[in-house]
C-alpha cells in the first residue's frame, strides 16, 4: 500500500477512526492530567450478539462480479466453504482473526492511547475459543487478551455468543446503557417567574453545549444559498420547490403548495415528514405533479389524497410547506437495518446524533422559509408526529416567532426518542414542552393525556393563557 501510494503520488489514509473523536481527545487529556489518579489497568470490551454463520457441506459459488484471486490477495485461494463470501471472512483463519481483529482493534488502540503506548507490549497472553455453534467459523467468538505493559496493564475481552433467539421479558441488556450516566431527577415546579427563567436558561445552555454541540456555527454553516427548482400551477394548485444548504455538502429541499393565484398569506403551515409520511405525500402529489417529482422514487398514486389537498386549498388562503430533513425522503440512506445502525454510530463518533442534526436541518428550513416570497413575513405553524414531533419541539427552542406547534403522539420521554447526546442528564421531553409552550402555542394530540404533569403545572403557575398549552386526546393522527 505504501509503495503504491508513492508510485502513483496519492495520499492514502488508514486508521482506526476513534482517534478523530474529539470527545476521546478530551477524555485522554483529562486522565493524563491525573484527574482520575494513577492508572493501573485499562480494559477494552466488545460484546456483540453474533449468530451462527451456518454450515455448508460443499464449496459455494463465488459471485460472478468478484475476481476471487484478487479478492484473496496474499491469502491462499481456497474453495469457499461458507455461505457468505463477504464479512464472514472475519471468522476463518486464512483471512480473519475473530472480533479481536474486527471491532477489537479499535478498542485495543484506545487502550494503548490511554496508556500512552505506541509500541507492542513485551508479553501477550490470550485465552479463548469458538463456543456454542457448530458452523463453518474457525476463529474465537469468546476471547480474553492480556497486554503486559508497564506500569499499567491492558486487558481486552470479546464475546459474540447469541444465547437467545428471543430475549427474556426481564432482560436489561437493551436498557443497561441507561445506568451508565445518572438521569436528571424529576424537577420541581418553579414557584416564580424568576425561578422558571433561571431553570429554563440553565436547560437551554446545557442542551446547546452538551447535546447539540455538534451543530456548525453560523459561519461554518455558510449562507442558505436558496435556489428555486420549479414553480408551476396545475389543477388549481401552485406547487414550488426550493433547494438550500443546511451545512456544507448537505443540500436539502423545501416544497410549498397553495391555491393557484394566491400572492400572499398570513399563515404558513410547515409539515415535517418522516419516511412514511414522505411516501404518503409523494403518492398524493404525484397525481398532479409527477413530472416535477420524477427525480424521486414515486409510489403508486393516491387520487383521493390529492383531491383532499385540492379541496383544502380551495377553502383556505394558507400556504402549506413540506420538509424532510437529512436521512428522509430525497436524502434517504441505505434502508438496511444494519446499515442504519452503522450510520447512527458514525454520527455519534462525530459528537452528534442523526436526530440532533435533523433538528439543525429544520432550523435552517425555517430560516429559508422566512426569505421565500410566498412565505416570508407570515405566521408560522409547524406540524409533525411521533419521533419527528420531538425534532420539531427542539427546533422551536432555538428559532423565534413560531406561532404554534401541533404535535401528534410525541413520546413523553427520550427513552422512546428522539435520541440526543446527554439530554437525559438535564431534562426530558415534558420539560422541553414547557420551554416551548412559553415561546409558542403548543397542542399535543395524544392517545391519552398522561405524562404531561410538568408542563401543565408550569403553565398554571406562570398563569399562561389556557390555550398556550393543550393536550387533546384523539384516536388517530388527524387534527380534530
Amino acid at each position: 500500500m505504501v509503495e503504491a501510494a508513492r508510485k502513483y503520488k496519492r495520499i492514502v489514509q488508514s486508521g482506526t477512526q476513534r482517534r478523530s473523536d474529539e470527545g476521546l481527545h478530551e477524555a485522554i487529556e483529562y486522565i493524563r492530567e491525573g484527574n482520575l489518579g494513577k492508572i493501573v489497568i485499562v480494559y477494552g470490551i466488545v460484546y456483540v450478539r453474533r449468530g451462527s454463520i451456518g454450515k455448508v457441506d460443499r464449496p459455494q459459488p463465488v459471485p460472478e462480479s468478484v475476481d476471487y484471486n484478487l479478492w484473496c490477495g496474499p491469502a491462499p485461494m481456497l474453495p469457499l466453504m461458507r455461505k457468505n463470501l463477504h464479512y464472514d471472512w472475519h471468522w476463518v483463519w486464512p483471512t480473519g482473526d475473530g472480533d479481536f481483529g474486527n471491532n477489537g482493534i479499535h478498542f485495543t488502540d484506545i487502550c494503548q492511547w490511554f496508556l500512552a503506548k505506541n509500541t507492542l507490549p513485551p508479553r501477550v497472553m490470550s485465552i479463548g475459543g469458538r463456543f456454542g455453534y457448530i458452523d463453518d467459523g474457525e476463529t474465537p467468538n469468546t476471547q480474553i487478551m492480556f497486554f503486559d505493559y508497564k506500569p499499567a496493564v491492558g486487558f481486552f475481552e470479546a464475546e459474540q455468543l447469541k444465547v437467545f433467539d428471543k430475549l427474556p421479558a426481564d432482560q436489561i441488556n437493551t436498557e443497561i446503557h441507561e445506568s451508565f450516566v445518572a438521569k436528571a431527577p424529576e424537577p420541581s415546579v418553579p414557584q416564580s417567574a424568576e425561578e422558571w427563567a433561571r431553570q429554563r436558561d440553565e436547560w437551554t445552555k446545557a442542551i446547546r453545549e452538551k447535546s447539540f454541540r455538534g451543530w456548525p456555527t453560523e459561519t461554518e454553516a455558510g449562507p442558505l444559498d436558496i435556489k428555486s427548482v420549479f414553480s408551476i400551477e396545475r389543477k388549481g394548485i401552485r406547487f414550488s420547490a426550493y433547494d438550500f444548504t443546511s451545512q456544507p455538502h448537505v443540500r436539502l429541499r423545501l416544497y410549498t403548495a397553495h391555491r393557484a393565484g394566491l400572492n400572499k398569506t398570513r399563515m404558513v403551515t410547515l409539515e415535517v415528514l418522516d419516511e412514511q409520511e414522505w411516501k404518503e405525500w409523494l403518492a398524493a402529489m404525484r397525481v398532479g405533479f409527477a413530472d416535477e417529482l420524477d427525480d424521486q422514487t414515486l409510489p403508486e398514486p393516491n387520487d383521493n389524497a390529492f383531491k383532499i389537498k385540492q379541496e383544502l386549498f380551495k377553502k383556505t388562503k394558507r400556504v402549506m410547506a413540506y420538509f424532510a430533513p437529512r436521512g428522509i425522503g430525497p436524502t434517504v440512506w441505505n434502508p438496511d437495518e444494519r446499515k442504519q445502525t452503522q450510520i447512527r454510530r458514525r454520527f455519534m463518533l462525530l459528537g452528534q446524533t442523526l436526530d440532533g442534526m435533523q433538528v439543525w436541518d429544520l432550523r435552517r428550513a425555517i430560516q429559508a422559509m422566512r426569505t421565500i416570497d410566498s412565505t416570508s413575513g407570515s405566521k408560522l405553524q409547524i406540524r409533525s408526529k411521533q419521533n419527528m414531533a420531538g425534532i420539531v419541539l427542539y427546533a422551536s427552542l432555538f428559532e423565534p416567532n413560531i406561532e404554534r406547534l401541533d404535535l401528534w403522539n410525541i413520546p413523553n420521554s427520550h427513552r422512546d426518542g428522539p435520541t440526543f447526546l446527554n439530554v437525559l442528564r438535564y431534562l426530558d421531553i415534558p420539560q422541553a414542552v414547557a420551554m416551548a409552550a412559553e415561546r409558542s402555542r403548543v397542542r399535543l394530540y395524544q392517545k391519552d393525556d398522561s405524562g404531561w404533569r410538568f408542563p401543565r403545572a408550569v403553565a398554571k403557575k406562570m398563569d399562561w393563557p389556557q390555550k398556550q398549552f393543550q393536550v387533546l386526546t384523539v384516536s388517530n393522527e388527524r387534527e380534530p
